[in-house]
């Protein structure tokens, strides 16, 4: 029974291929595939603001040097990792803004950045090694590895951080206390739409701090903390009636 929520365009669209959440799911990051072929611009990897899912907003675009089509991208606490056919798999930084920056790339065929449909397909950044796949259609299978790689860093290993963020009384009608995570750079809570219902920021130690959810409806939400690392630790609980 699904149902569309919202909708939206932007400018020299062709083919609107893939797409990943930012780990704070505030921002989408998608490719268009044809895009380059089309219009001659470097490769590009739009950005979208989808806080509130039935209102998205195209923020714009980074665009690459490089004229490469562009494939699946992936990211992986603060990184995402794209694979741009010819130009190979393109590392970049996500900022605080939600912008990108460029951090490191490993060329599949470094004879040439054109926008055909040959080079690298896909990619996997999620080894707890740190070790990245890189798939091809022709060329092979390349494994990589950042020399930078911090698995504290990531947002989204459980394995790296023994704090788990947990909320008491679950369910609960007016007030709860957080235990298991010493203290976070911000802390917000979103309903299951994805709509941001609060947020504090900053927050004092979050180890026994309590919170006051007595104003909101009876539902399902989650609470979101992030750590000063980038760890973000999301916890489900119910307000009840």
């Amino acid at each position: 029974d699904m149902t569309l929520m919202s909708s939206f365009s932007y400018t020299q669209q062709s083919y609107t291929h893939q797409g990943w959440l930012s780990t704070d799911q505030r921002f989408l990051y998608f490719n268009d595939e044809e895009d380059e072929q089309e219009f001659g611009h470097g490769t590009r990897t739009y950005i979208a603001s989808v806080s509130d899912l039935e209102n998205p907003v195209v923020m714009g675009y980074y665009q690459s040097e490089n004229t490469a089509a562009d494939h699946n991208l992936y990211i992986r606490g603060n990184k995402m990792y794209a694979s741009n056919y010819m130009s190979g798999l393109r590392v970049m930084t996500i900022l605080a803004d939600g912008q990108l920056e460029p951090h490191a790339h490993f060329d599949v065929r470094p004879d040439s950045d054109s926008a055909i449909f040959y080079g690298t397909w896909s990619n996997y950044p999620y080894f707890p090694s740190g070790n990245i796949a890189i798939s091809c259609r022709l060329e092979g299978l390349f494994m990589v590895r950042d020399p930078q790689f911090v698995p504290t860093q990531l947002a989204d290993d459980k394995v790296v951080s023994e704090e788990e963020l947990t909320v008491h009384p679950n369910p609960a009608r007016g007030i709860v206390r957080l235990s298991g995570m010493a203290s976070a750079r911000s802390v917000r809570m979103v309903n299951l739409v994805g709509q941001e219902v609060r947020s504090w920021q900053p927050v004092p130690g979050l180890e026994g701090l309590h919170l006051d959810v007595s104003d909101l409806g009876p539902g399902i939400f989650l609470l979101q903390a992030q750590a000063e690392t980038g760890t973000v630790q999301t916890v489900r609980f119910v307000v009840g009636r």
